[in-house]
């Protein structure tokens, strides 16, 4: 229903359609804005969290919420096939989608968009980590090879563990990429592994995408939103209000 009508510039709906018909074209019209955008800044030449962000929406919006013409109204009522259909959209639709990026920002050298250096999860993404780490919840547990945080800076461990599990995956290509101690060039990462539990990891990183994406302006400045997803802003009240 999506792929299809993704490169139609969608502008005014026809006086016949009908109101499922003006929604497959609106969301079209979105979904392939949103898809344009997923790959860097063609101007900038640079690469950043905002930009995975959208290739993010483009597969929640595109693949799940709309279902048959009618979106999704409440994402926890979704059937379990649904459900079971997002560990495939990340494991394998998003780990192609990372591994197309990793191409594109090697092969032209894309600037990390906004990067903070050693202060950042890596120069260009975050939504993996946070993938990751969900993937690895209660590993640290497993009675036979057990699978610690602390295994990330072990690179024997990590080159066995990168083919199964996305975070591994991240920090290979971290090891491959940049020089020098890890704990140096990867200060947050390194003291992260000093946690015991990936869950604690996994909602650290919800509490870190929410505060240093999603809440900076410097990167939601540049979302795209729309019809399928508003921008809601919020008004402190003022004190005569109060």
């Amino acid at each position: 229903h999506i792929i299809p009508t993704l490169g139609l510039d969608v502008c005014t709906m026809p006086k016949w359609a009908s109101s499922r018909e003006e929604l497959k074209l609106t969301v079209s019209a979105e979904l392939r804005a949103y898809l344009l955008d997923s790959f860097g800044n063609s101007s900038r030449i640079d690469y950043g969290s905002g930009h995975e962000l959208h290739f993010f929406v483009f597969l929640m919006v595109g693949c799940i919420y709309l279902s048959d013409g009618k979106l999704v109204a409440d994402h926890t009522e979704l059937p379990p096939p649904m459900v079971a259909g997002l560990k495939d959209l990340v494991l394998v639709v998003f780990k192609d989608y990372l591994d197309l990026c990793r191409m594109i920002q090697s092969r032209y050298c894309l600037e990390p968009a906004g990067s903070k250096g050693v202060y950042g999860l890596d120069d260009y993404h975050h939504l993996p980590y946070i993938f990751g780490a969900s993937q690895l919840e209660g590993a640290e547990k497993q009675k036979e090879d057990p699978i610690l945080p602390k295994h990330i800076t072990d690179a024997n461990k990590v080159d066995a563990h990168r083919g199964r599990y996305m975070y591994f995956e991240m920090i290979g290509w971290i090891n491959e990429n940049k020089k020098g101690p890890f704990h140096e060039h990867s200060t947050i990462l390194y003291n992260i592994s000093g946690i015991d539990d990936w869950e604690r990891i996994t909602r650290g990183m919800f509490k870190m995408h929410t505060g240093e994406v999603m809440g900076k302006f410097v990167v939601i400045q540049h979302f795209l939103f729309g019809k399928t997803l508003p921008c809601l802003l919020y008004t402190s009240p003022s004190p005569r209000d109060s």
